[in-house]
Parts: structure tokens; sequence; C-alpha cells
């Protein structure tokens, strides 16, 4: 690795490794999105692939990928900003009720499914719920874009399969505060929320989601003539700058009132959603987490070990062809059940019958192997 300590004199030392990874991490990042496309394969995928490769199981080029590791965690509260952004509740009328009871159903399923497979696998019941609740959800962008693009979403495979998606969001919510409980039941230490900061009492408790709810309440109120005001005096920049503080500000207060990152970041972006500058800001903040997560899901692929992981082909390729078959069925049942033809239940299950990228942020939040 070439010495930019003279290039950058404000940033020798452990601030330039950092950006010398970054550079190594987003140009490698780019350059096997663009090749891996012409083959089918999505960037999520691609991303971690190259994490793998030049992570230090194999090539080395960034040798202590953890010193990304905020970098990572702010692109987890962006995704999660953006799936608050991105929440259309009015798309799933008529129908709502249904469509989100066959959500419910499915979630649950799959995971009262998943966890004895889980648990069997990984020898621990904890550890077997935490891979249970990471399996059971799919990935929102994938899905809806592939609806999109078969313009497809107002149809009832699109409506459901959307519907799943909302439930499978709001579940990330409480799956990311059961971490700690479930630390806490194995014994271990976990990391998605401050267990210093848990409730302590059920007044304890009460005041502070009584906090959280009128940091909504102040919002709704308050942020359409901020943002106005805002896109009046300084255009676009200025929304984008608010967006993101807002973001931010309400993860930081969250997280102060014992609550996560994830949940203040997922409620801002579920408040800005009901506002007139909902598609813009959505505009505005796209590139920006994108950004963040090239970064989040290439770093992730530096923790898998190429070796190891052709040593357990058999167990992997046993692991993804139970994954798919298992949530296709799961799903399709619930759907089938909750009224959809066969054929919409089978399509919606097909397509929903992965892991997803929150799958990939609650098994980086908690290593299930630790609470064997």
């Amino acid at each position: 690795m070439p010495d930019l300590g003279h290039a950058f004199p404000l940033a020798a030392g452990a601030e330039t490794d950092v950006v010398a990874d970054l550079v190594i991490v987003l140009g490698a990042s780019a350059f096997a999105v663009l090749i891996l496309a012409r083959v089918g394969i999505s960037a999520i995928p691609a991303m971690i692939l190259t994490g793998a490769l030049i992570g230090p199981g194999a090539l080395g080029l960034v040798p202590a990928p953890e010193a990304l590791g905020i970098i990572a965690h702010l692109a987890i509260v962006f995704l999660l900003f953006g799936v608050g952004l991105e929440l259309h509740l009015d798309a799933l009328q008529p129908g709502a009720l249904r469509l989100l009871g066959a959500g419910t159903a499915s979630v649950v399923l799959t995971l009262l499914a998943g966890w004895p497979l889980g648990t069997w696998a990984t020898g621990s019941v904890q550890s077997g719920l935490a891979v249970a609740m990471a399996f059971s959800l799919s990935s929102t962008a994938v899905v809806l874009k592939y609806f999109a693009g078969r313009r497809e979403l107002s149809q009832p495979s699109g409506r459901l399969a959307l519907a799943i998606l909302v439930v499978q969001d709001l579940a990330v919510i409480a799956m990311l505060g059961t971490v700690p409980l479930l630390a806490g039941w194995a014994g271990v230490e976990a990391t998605a929320v401050d267990t210093n900061a848990a409730f302590g009492s059920l007044p304890d408790a009460v005041w502070r989601i009584a906090a959280v709810a009128l940091l909504i309440i102040l919002s709704r109120r308050l942020l359409p003539w901020i943002l106005r005001e805002a896109l009046r005096a300084g255009g676009p920049e200025a929304l984008l700058l608010i967006g993101g503080s807002f973001a931010l500000g309400s993860a930081l207060l969250c997280e102060g009132l014992g609550f996560s990152l994830e949940l203040g970041a997922f409620l801002a972006g579920f408040v800005l959603a009901d506002t007139p500058f909902q598609e813009e800001l959505s505009g505005q903040i796209s590139p920006v987490r994108d950004l963040f997560m090239a970064v989040f899901f290439t770093t992730l692929g530096m923790n898998v070990d190429p070796a190891a992981a052709a040593e357990s082909w058999a167990w992997v390729l046993g692991g993804l062809v139970l994954l798919v078959l298992g949530k296709l069925i799961v799903i399709a049942i619930s759907c089938w059940a909750a009224g959809a033809h066969a054929s919409t239940a089978f399509v919606v299950g097909a397509c929903l019958a992965h892991g997803g990228e929150f799958t990939l942020v609650l098994l980086d939040e908690v290593d299930p192997v630790s609470y064997t």
C-alpha cells in the first residue's frame, strides 16, 4: 500500500489508513458491481463477494475492516431511515387488513419454522432464534425493484408482496430490540442496544415511550413548515441537510431514551413519509444511503473466510436450498390462506424466498455462534 501521508498531511496515520481502505472498498465494489451485473448478479451480492475477496481471509487488501465500523453502522441508520421514508401504507388499500394479516402470518410462521432448525444447526436455543429472525426477512429493495420493473406493484401479487415487506420491515425494529434480551438470556454481550439504558421499571418505560410519542407528534406538526421554508430559502440542498440531521438526531434521541439508533432513524423516515416532500427527500437521500451501504455490505463480506466456506460447501448449499424451499412454502401457504389465488401465492412466495439486507444486519449485530 503506498504511503499517502505526504499527500494528505492532516490525515496521516490512522485516518490515512481509513481513507485508503475506503478507496479500495468503493473502487473494488464499483468494479465488481459493473462486471457481475452482466451475468445477472445484483449489487448487494456483488459487494459481499467483493468484501470476501479483498478482506483478510483472501487477498488482504483491507487487513482491518473493523476500522470502517462507524461508517457501516451509519449505513444501517440510513437504510432504516430510507425504509421508513418509503413506507406507503396507502398503497395497500383496499383490503389492507387482509394483506397485513397475510404478512404477519408469513413472518410468524417462518420464524416458528426456522427456530427449531436454527437450534438444531447451531446447538443453542438463543442462537437458533437469532438465525430464525434473520432469515425470516427478505430484501425490500430487490423485490420492489422487480415488481416495479414489471409494472405489477398495483397487481394482486405486487400488493401482497408489499404487505409482507411492510410487516417484515416493522418486525426488524422489534427484532433489533430483542438482540440484547437474547444476549442476556444466553449470558453474553450484545451490541444492538446499550443494555445500561434498558428500562428499569414500568413507569420508566412509560415515560420513555411517551417521549418518543411526543417526538413523533411534534415532528408531524413542525417538520412540514420547516421543510417548506428550507426548500424556499435554500433549495434541495437545505432539504437534504434538514432530512439527514433529523434522521441522525432522532436516532440519537431514541438511543438516549433506551431504544436503538435504528428505531429512531426508522421513525424519522416514517414521519417524513407523510409530508409533501417525501419524494424529493427520498431522491436526495438515496445516493448518500447507497454510498454508505456499499461500505457496509463490502465490509460485511470481509468477515467471510473463503477457505472455510469452501470446506463447508455442502452445509452452505444445503442451507440455501432449505431456506429457499422453506420460505417459499410457508409464505405461499400464508398468502393462499389469506384468500390469494394459488398462482399469486406461489409467485409471492418465490419472490420473497431469500434473505434480505436486514438478514445481514441482524447477523452482524450479534454473532449467533457466540450464544452456544
